[in-house]
């Protein structure tokens, strides 16, 4: 019968278990079976370590981008970020020279602080920080932030 030929065509060429190959029992495709993956603990506590450092620093760099862009919350919050002690020496010299700048000069706008703290020679860095990869986790570091929501989100940072 018709049934019997289509049937007979699709085992040509098979053996028990299909597919033109053989069974062979143990062998899951590729040969030998995966062994699983291990880590070892050395590898784990630096891994863990290097995202702690990496989530300060963010931390740092948002609360530095917030004061950058907004400077006349230096009223708000220049005492408590004065009293942090960044992981960075870099950012921790920028945020020394920041508040020691705020502090001089009263109600100074952002164009002059921040040009002031590049001509210091902080450009690099301030180019780092003031950028979409910080922006990106902290909206009210932006520079079109309102002041109070800019307050709020530094606060909440903190």
């Amino acid at each position: 019968s018709f049934k019997d030929r289509v049937w007979n065509i699709g085992r040509e060429g098979r053996g028990q278990g299909g597919g033109g190959r053989t069974f062979q029992p143990g062998r899951a495709g590729r040969g030998q079976p995966q062994r699983p993956q291990v880590f070892d603990a050395d590898a784990k506590r630096r891994a863990v370590k290097d995202a702690k450092v990496d989530m300060t620093s963010m931390r740092e760099e948002i609360l530095l981008a917030g004061l950058l862009n907004h400077p006349d919350l230096f009223e708000d919050v220049g005492e408590r970020l004065g009293s942090l002690a960044f992981t960075t020496l870099a950012l921790d010299n920028l945020r020394q020279e920041a508040l020691k700048t705020l502090s001089g000069v009263q109600g100074l706008d952002r164009d002059s602080f921040q040009n002031h703290l590049r001509e210091s020679g902080y450009a690099g860095l301030m180019d780092s920080l003031l950028s979409s990869r910080v922006y990106g986790h902290a909206y009210f570091a932006r520079p079109d932030e309102d002041p109070q929501g800019a307050l709020e989100g530094w606060n909440e940072t903190y």
